[in-house]
């Protein structure tokens, strides 16, 4: 008998556990999931975390800034939304529910550099337009917010 086994971007199996919950939690009841994107100053990189409701991280991706200005910041931002969406298990992309981002402050800069319409002093900051929902996958409408 021939086995074989395939593991990768379909594996439906968190990366952390932290928390509670189980590979299954997402479907058992919780159907949302938050793109998680904070600023690492000491290693000049972004990380987006992709966690359930419940805490359990389902993907993980960073990327380095080029340079310390607001375009390295909009481009790195955008770079790891993609990449941090585009680990999660297939049927967990369209279940973001929202952005959460800390980026020291620079939060509105960097989403006004990506042409986003910016709304500095509500809870949401703005939403995912068509632009970037072409170029991350993430569905349109999907609200962007200061992680607290």
């Amino acid at each position: 008998m021939d086995l074989k086994f395939t593991f990768g971007a379909s594996n439906p199996l968190p990366l952390s556990t932290e928390g509670a919950g189980s590979a299954s939690s997402l479907g058992a009841g919780n159907g949302m999931c938050e793109l998680r994107v904070t600023l690492n100053t000491d290693s000049g990189s972004l990380l987006c975390e992709g966690v359930s409701g419940d805490g359990v991280a389902y993907s993980s991706a960073e990327k380095k800034l080029a340079a310390d200005d607001t375009a390295s910041l909009a481009a790195a931002l955008r770079s790891v939304l993609a990449r941090g969406g585009a680990e999660l298990p297939e049927p967990m992309l369209g279940s973001v529910s929202a952005i959460a981002l800390a980026l020291g402050g620079r939060e509105a800069e960097a989403l006004g550099e990506l042409g986003l319409m910016v709304s500095p002093g509500n809870v949401v900051l703005a939403q995912v337009d068509e632009a970037l929902q072409a170029r991350t996958g993430i569905s349109a409408g999907t609200p962007i917010r200061i992680e607290s």
